[in-house]
């Protein structure tokens, strides 16, 4: 999960990890460009970005909203519906709204 929230472009600069294969090889910066796995704040990071993804696409998706905001536990949503089309409209809701990205 936390390897798919990028990290705005202004702050990347601060994700940055000094590497080399061996002893006698220049130093190479590498920079993170997603939440980094194991920081204290990753997974309040990941978890804040789908409240606000469900606040901003509330009204273009609606079920997908209101479940990443009440049926969410880390990156598992356990939710269905009253109908097989209700379900299938979740689904369907549930894969747009995770496909949008915002800079």
């Amino acid at each position: 999960m936390y390897r798919q929230v990028l990290v705005h472009p202004e702050y990347k600069c601060l994700q940055n990890i000094l590497w080399r294969e061996r002893p006698d090889q220049p130093i190479s910066c590498l920079q993170l460009q997603a939440i980094t796995y194991g920081l204290k704040s990753s997974p309040f990071l990941a978890t804040r970005c789908l409240v606000e993804l469900a606040h901003t696409e509330e009204k273009e998706f609606p079920l997908a909203s209101k479940a990443l905001l009440h049926n969410t536990y880390v990156d598992d949503i356990i939710c269905g519906g009253d109908s097989i089309n209700e379900v299938i409209q979740l689904k369907n809701e549930l894969i747009a709204i995770l496909k949008k990205r915002f800079i």
